[in-house]
């Protein structure tokens, strides 16, 4: 409704003595009808695109990859965060699967999920962000990324944020400082007794406990060493001046990135980037960190966030 508001003024502003109030004439003249025909095009094509609704859990990794995705797409897009826990609970997502195509449905609440203003699923889950064009990952790069690297690297972080009820706390400012979550959201996280119960059963859930961590690490290591020599030999995983990240790029640099931690991250989902830097977390997982970020894939996320992401960020989310 601003959009046409707008342009309901520039005929009014050719009809009007603009001497009397001010306004521009002469060599001035030109400048401002430029000024003013360029915003009008911005704003024509602004609203010619179609706009999505991501709905996000704004720090899991499979919301990064599509986030990224849709960035990386130039899609205009409003982001729906909700925190860990509450997404079950505030998020339409359950309900619009119901309503979708036979693709969409069997994931309940589970996020990321992408519908158009019509409320059409467009993408029912992170890798169908990345598929829009008709691009289909390798059936076995796809497994290692969605069965083994996602959900370990997920248990491995959860482990030391709620493995410990002492370090809740780290967890809870995370939370409180993600950006496109709701104020009520928030007025509830900020409950001890209500969030705790959400972390333990995170913990049960996610972590479920020590050995099966063990087991997740050792699963990690395993992905990464199996992908460690397609990072030299696939052009896909590339990084190179004036290119391109490719989708295989974005799906393993953002389901990897739970244990590498790349700081240009926290500037896209955090109010304060600070906040969520690796140095301001409990000591376990600074170690657990700095440890993965010495494997070959986690040199190679550090290079391709600080490579890619941000220039990724080409459309504004509303």
């Amino acid at each position: 409704q601003r959009s046409y508001g707008v342009l309901l003024l520039i005929p009014q502003y050719c009809l009007i003595d603009r001497t009397q109030f001010g306004y521009p004439t002469g060599p001035e003249k030109g400048a401002f009808l430029g000024i003013t025909i360029a915003i009008v095009k911005g704003i024509c094509s602004r609203m010619s695109k179609s706009t999505f609704y991501l709905y996000t859990i704004p720090f899991s990794h499979y919301c990064e990859m599509a986030r990224w995705a849709m960035q990386e797409q130039q899609k205009l897009f409003v982001e729906y965060g909700y925190l860990p826990g509450l997404h079950g609970i505030f998020a339409p997502t359950a309900k619009l699967r119901k309503t979708a195509s036979d693709r969409a449905t069997g994931r309940g609440a589970s996020t990321p999920l992408v519908v158009d203003d019509s409320n059409v699923v467009v993408a029912a889950d992170s890798f169908s962000t990345l598929e829009q064009g008709g691009f289909l990952f390798d059936a076995r790069f796809k497994e290692l990324l969605n069965k083994e690297i996602g959900p370990c690297t997920r248990t491995i972080v959860y482990s030391h944020l709620i493995g410990d009820p002492e370090n809740y706390v780290y967890l809870y400012n995370m939370c409180m400082n993600m950006k496109n979550v709701s104020w009520g959201q928030r007025l509830g996280f900020r409950i001890a007794p209500f969030r705790n119960t959400i972390f333990g059963k995170m913990y049960q859930f996610l972590v479920k406990g020590d050995d099966h961590v063990e087991a997740c690490r050792a699963r990690l290591r395993a992905a990464f060493d199996e992908i460690a020599p397609m990072l030299e030999t696939d052009s896909a995983f590339a990084i190179a001046k004036d290119s391109r990240p490719t989708p295989q790029g974005i799906a393993l640099a953002s389901l990897a990135y739970p244990v590498v931690f790349p700081p240009e991250l926290s500037t896209i989902i955090a109010y304060d980037p600070e906040l969520n830097s690796i140095e301001n977390f409990c000591q376990g997982l600074q170690d657990e960190v700095n440890m993965w970020r010495k494997t070959a894939v986690g040199q190679w996320t550090l290079k391709y966030y600080a490579a890619y992401r941000s220039s990724s960020i080409q459309t504004q989310n509303i």
